[in-house]
């Protein structure tokens, strides 16, 4: 059994990872310290490591290729793999100008595209972090569980993202998120992940064994 995705499983998946890449500019534009904004400059890091090409769970670069399913133009399976290389590239070249400092990001999926994430590092000290919204208690807005919980996993922080809010007086699901976006800071650096169909421990061990590696 091969352990690349295959073209129409891509395809599916586009959407989603494009939505990804835009969230990931959105997040990095927001809350990361502006190193030209006129404030006090922050020291970051002078260089990251390459993301590697596999991470933990079995998610693996989409832009290591794809294969084309038997019967159609293994042509097709070539641009979609330029196309991630482009995206990935587009991102980190925008970091990297943005916060006047390196940056890396890549794409993964498992052979399903059933989990899927999108990471960036950046050689910037990590900022503040509200990705979505203010993390208002739950029971003033008449729920037991928002939509969206903020919480800190380990040393890092993360947004959780569920299908929905679960009103108050009915039981909260023992459900995993449908989306996680999280964030770690360590040795002047920020390690950034955002994924679906994968929980937030699972996302922080990425983000840890990331930031080990550059030790």
């Amino acid at each position: 059994m091969t352990t690349t995705p295959t073209i129409a499983r891509t395809r599916v998946a586009g959407v989603v990872l494009g939505a990804v890449l835009l969230a990931l500019m959105v997040v990095f534009a927001v809350v990361l310290p502006r190193i030209d904004s006129g404030a006090e400059e922050l020291s970051g890091a002078d260089s990251v490591a390459a993301l590697p090409d596999e991470l933990p769970g079995g998610l693996r670069a989409l832009d290591l290729g794809v294969e084309a399913p038997e019967g159609q133009d293994p042509a097709q399976a070539e641009e979609l793999t330029q196309r991630q290389t482009e995206l990935q590239e587009s991102a980190g070249e925008r970091l990297s100008e943005v916060f006047d400092a390196p940056a890396e990001v890549r794409i993964y999926a498992d052979e399903a595209l059933q989990r899927q994430a999108a990471v960036a590092v950046v050689g910037v000290p990590a900022g503040l972090f509200i990705p979505g919204a203010l993390p208002v208690d739950p029971a003033l807005l008449d729920l037991a569980r928002s939509s969206t919980e903020l919480e800190r996993v380990g040393d890092a922080v993360c947004q959780l993202t569920y299908g929905q809010n679960v009103p108050a007086g009915q039981p909260v699901p023992e459900d995993d998120p449908a989306g996680v976006t999280c964030q770690l800071g360590a040795e002047g650096t920020t390690y950034w992940i955002q994924g679906g169909g994968i929980t937030a421990e699972e996302a922080v061990a990425v983000l840890d064994d990331l930031a080990g590696s550059e030790d």
